[in-house]
């Protein structure tokens, strides 16, 4: 993939994400939990049917095809997906994309640690803004209340730039098992949280609507166009 097509491809990729918090603000009532349940069932519907379309398989081979990083993959991808969205409904949704979209920085600095991949000139300098902006956004955060927030969306760019430098080691051709994985482990996860100590998953139909439509079209189309979020990493080059 060249790279004038990789950022083209996470470029229609943060334009689709970006449609979450504006799908978020026309929930009636549904909470943060109950909104990742149906959401990350609708991602995982979504993630499988493009994977097996394109590895031209069936559900069970697709099923039987993980291994041991796309359980990892999966398990950091719902963190990620989880905090995405507590982050948008704790702050406002500026401060939260913009702190998200930092993603591929931090994946630079991870690759450069864990992986000795030496970020270029234009690297660092984007990785300096990025840690002013990111700094200005927690500070704003500190002074408007939206500091949880804030915290909640540093702590899924963390997760999500994780992943990308966990694919860049194994040089899997895409990241479609873990991204399954990935919204199974949120929706489990939230599932359980919201059944527990939650208002348990009856939500109106509206919601029901808007979250499936969050994780299927925005969420779902938003990876597929990254593929194995191989595209992010490349711009590390």
């Amino acid at each position: 993939m060249t790279r004038t097509n990789a950022i083209s491809l996470v470029l229609m990729g943060s334009v689709l994400m970006s449609m979450v918090g504006l799908i978020l603000r026309l929930m009636e009532s549904a909470d943060g939990f109950q909104i990742l349940v149906y959401r990350s069932l609708a991602l995982s519907s979504m993630v499988m049917l493009v994977a097996c379309l394109r590895r031209k398989i069936g559900v069970g081979a697709f099923l039987n095809s993980f291994d041991k990083w796309d359980v990892l993959n999966g398990t950091l991808l719902g963190l990620a997906f989880s905090f995405y969205v507590y982050a948008l409904l704790n702050t406002n949704i500026a401060s939260a994309l913009f702190i998200l979209s930092s993603a591929p920085l931090f994946a630079a600095i991870l690759a450069w640690i864990f992986i000795r991949e030496k970020p270029g000139t234009v690297t660092y300098v984007a990785l300096l803004l990025a840690v002013i902006g990111v700094g200005l956004m927690v500070k704003d955060g500190l002074d408007t209340g939206g500091i949880v927030g804030n915290l909640y969306a540093l702590f899924s760019a963390f997760c999500f730039a994780s992943m990308l430098v966990v694919i860049r080691y194994t040089g899997k051709e895409d990241a479609l098992g873990g991204t399954f994985l990935g919204g199974i482990f949120a929706c489990g996860l939230n599932a359980v949280i919201t059944l527990t100590i939650g208002s348990g998953l009856a939500i109106s139909g509206w919601d029901l609507g808007l979250s499936l439509i969050m994780g299927a079209l925005p969420s779902g189309l938003a990876l597929r166009l990254s593929p194995g979020q191989q595209a992010i990493c490349q711009l590390q080059k």
